[in-house]
């Protein structure tokens, strides 16, 4: 296989989500691919989930190859480095991708401790505090919650993750914790706030999108709240969506693929 610059026209980029019931949580993500193919118009875009919404990974894989794709990108729209960017989409899109073997792929990285990602996080904080914040910074607490994994390099990456976005956002304090399979839990803390002494917590849930583990946090939130009864300003930050900031940094990924060989497939 040459490694000439490939035709412009016969690239592609399958930008792989991880799924939602939520049609909230869809359409964002489509718009997500959207202004990504708008940034990179030598590219076919083409947007897919793993599981519970479509164009499935297949689906999405057999329109590239009508499209008369030939070099294609995989970009794992994943936030933390968990079982699904390292098994689950690797094991699909190339299943999928043996019918095609005229199809040379490669994967970039997902999100991670992207500086986009961590400043549009940051900016979703200050969005949740308002202007004015309520509380003076040095009474407010920042819980960043994560999906949770059972990898200890996912949990580790969050952890690292939340260091960065409170470097910028300089709340008093900080804490990370996870909805699922890794600790400290975050049903189990949320129950412990309420007898610390800060005059603000703002719980940010680090998600991508919208969809059923937003809206049960953001539930757990509002009724630890209503129980509380010093006064306490209570805050959930919205998940970080199609913002420009993480167009640009799934922009970044796709441009530090190009630099690698493209792989033999024969």
């Amino acid at each position: 296989m040459s490694d000439s610059k490939p035709d412009a026209s016969r690239r592609g980029l399958l930008l792989v989500g991880h799924g939602s019931r939520s049609q909230e949580a869809q359409l964002h993500f489509l718009q997500l691919a959207e202004a990504i193919a708008q940034v990179l118009p030598a590219y076919h875009v083409q947007p897919a989930f793993l599981e519970l919404a479509e164009p499935t990974i297949a689906e999405a894989v057999e329109r590239l190859a009508q499209a008369g794709v030939d070099r294609l990108t995989v970009l794992p729209a994943f936030l933390l480095a968990a079982g699904h960017v390292r098994r689950d989409v690797p094991s699909v899109v190339t299943a999928a991708l043996k019918s095609y073997p005229q199809i040379a792929y490669r994967f970039a990285a997902h999100f991670g401790c992207q500086e986009q990602v961590v400043q549009g996080s940051v900016a979703c904080y200050h969005a949740a505090l308002g202007s004015p914040a309520a509380s003076p910074s040095a009474e407010r607490l920042l819980v960043i919650v994560g999906r949770g994994a059972k990898d200890p390099q996912a949990a580790d990456e969050m952890r690292a993750f939340a260091r960065l976005h409170a470097q910028q956002s300089q709340p008093t304090a900080f804490e990370v914790c996870f909805y699922a399979m890794a600790l400290p839990r975050f049903s189990e803390r949320l129950a412990e706030l309420p007898k610390t002494s800060y005059r603000e917590i703002v719980v940010q849930p680090h998600l991508l999108f919208v969809g059923d583990l937003y809206q049960r946090i953001c539930e757990q939130v509002e009724q630890t709240a209503q129980a509380d009864r010093t006064g306490r300003v209570w805050r959930v930050a919205e998940p970080l969506g199609p913002t420009n900031e993480v167009r640009d940094a799934a922009v970044q990924l796709v441009t530090q693929a190009q630099r690698d060989r493209w792989p033999m497939n024969c």
